[in-house]
């Protein structure tokens, strides 16, 4: 079995520590514009969407099963055990490397995520609470959904993408939510998990090239590790 690198269970806490302050690296203030841009722009369609939303229930089926899908209360214990389940999974590289990643990136993003909602205190479109930004739910669907489309590849990674724009669809379908807050949670899921995908992704200091090799081997989907062996 390849090497885990720097995704290894005694290194956890630290990794996440080093990814949750690697979200400022200069490498990511190309994204971060992007979606400073985008969230900035989105709320000039805030009062509309408000509008269109707010009224009666245009996709109900939507707007539940994105409040049951997206929610801390699921995306965290179905963390837990993928990442359970790929700490028991020997031989199997990719998948362990891909729970570690998807562990990860759930508790940063919901920490990030409380910790910006605390500090804003937006009112939510039904005037329930104030902590409409960012919409958390959908910040959580769109960081598993990077990971999904890094690891799975673009069939997967459509359809993870996918899934995610409708829960931010869902949570404005049930008045949770201004388009703005679906746009930031969006921008900051993808934000987190670009970073620890790619801080994960990097070798520890004194590793060989036989193992970055050997991980990176590791990494190819199954079709092409064919190709290779011939």
């Amino acid at each position: 079995m390849a090497s885990d690198g720097r995704r290894t269970g005694g290194d956890f806490v630290k990794n996440l520590g080093r990814n949750s302050v690697g979200i400022y690296d200069h490498d990511n203030l190309g994204p971060f514009l992007v979606g400073l841009g985008a969230t900035g722009a989105a709320t000039v369609l805030d009062d509309d969407c408000k509008r269109f939303f707010g009224g009666a229930r245009r996709a109900k089926w939507l707007g539940e099963s994105a409040d049951l899908i997206g929610g801390h209360y699921v995306i965290v214990p179905a963390a837990a055990c993928l990442y359970a389940a790929g700490r028991w999974s020997d031989g199997h590289q990719r998948f362990r490397d891909w729970t570690y990643d998807i562990g990860q990136v759930t508790l940063i993003t919901v920490g990030y995520t409380m910790a910006i909602k605390y500090a804003t205190r937006r009112l939510r479109p039904d005037r329930s609470k104030g902590d409409s930004f960012p919409s958390g739910h959908t910040a959580n669907a769109f960081a598993w959904a990077y990971v999904a489309d890094h690891y799975g590849g673009a069939w997967m990674g459509a359809g993870a993408y996918a899934t995610a724009g409708l829960i931010g669809i869902g949570r404005m379908e049930r008045n949770a939510h201004y388009l703005s807050d679906v746009v930031g949670g969006a921008a900051l899921g993808y934000l987190v998990s670009r970073t620890v995908v790619r801080k994960n992704g990097d070798l520890p200091s004194g590793a060989t090239a036989a193992s970055s090799s050997a991980r990176a081997a590791s990494r190819e989907p199954p079709m092409v590790r064919v190709f290779v062996r011939f």
